[in-house]
């Protein structure tokens, strides 16, 4: 059998040139990044006071580099028709970016949940410091899934990003990400567990203010 390195074959035998859906993706990513610009820098004002503000801040960088991968080179792939082997580097590094910053984005929206519920509660837990060092350890979690597990991979014929690269057989014990599986469980569980907790909790405030008014 020959063995083809990089490059162009890849393409010609596996992929395929998506040029509306690639420009496509490209152009919503122009927009969502410009529409951007603003709310950063009033997040930006707004995060030297407010500790929620900060981790919405760091949330919105996240959104930035996530839709930079997972819309503006996606779309550039697509057009090309790339698949894995085509430039193994550039598609490895657009999924490492993507996969990390969905998990990052995960890890951060819990953070922000959490921080609503105290200030719900009244407890002033989250100073500016402490705030600060939560956020390295959302970073710390988005930096492994970043670049310590399987990214995943732009195929363009399937328009899509997968753990495979459909490049032979396919092997769904090998080619998966254990620790993303994970991560999209606890999302899951842990959102829901904390969003019912700010709903009862809101309730429970409104109705000892209202009760409160009556006396």
């Amino acid at each position: 059998s020959v063995i083809h390195p990089p490059g162009d074959w890849w393409t010609r035998e596996y992929g395929m040139q998506q040029p509306v859906f690639g420009w496509w993706s490209i152009a919503w990513g122009v927009v969502c990044e410009i529409l951007y610009f603003p709310i950063t820098i009033a997040l930006y004002e707004e995060s030297k006071r407010v500790s929620c503000y900060k981790i919405m801040l760091w949330l919105a960088v996240i959104d930035i580099v996530a839709i930079l991968a997972n819309s503006i080179f996606f779309g550039i792939l697509l057009i090309k028709g790339y698949v894995f082997c085509t430039d193994p580097w550039f598609v490895w590094l657009v999924g490492c970016i993507g996969l990390g910053m969905w998990c990052g984005a995960s890890i951060n929206c819990l953070l922000l949940v959490t921080n609503r519920l105290f200030e719900l509660l009244n407890y002033q837990h989250f100073t500016q410091s402490r705030t600060t060092l939560y956020l390295m350890f959302t970073s710390v979690y988005m930096f492994y899934f970043t670049f310590l597990t399987p990214p995943i991979l732009t195929n363009a014929k399937e328009k899509g990003m997968f753990f495979d690269p459909f490049i032979g057989p396919a092997n769904l014990e090998k080619f998966v990400n254990w620790p993303h599986t994970a991560n999209n469980l606890l999302i899951v569980m842990a959102t829901a567990a904390l969003y019912i907790s700010l709903c009862v909790v809101l309730v429970m405030k409104q109705i000892w203010d209202m009760q409160t008014n009556l006396s």
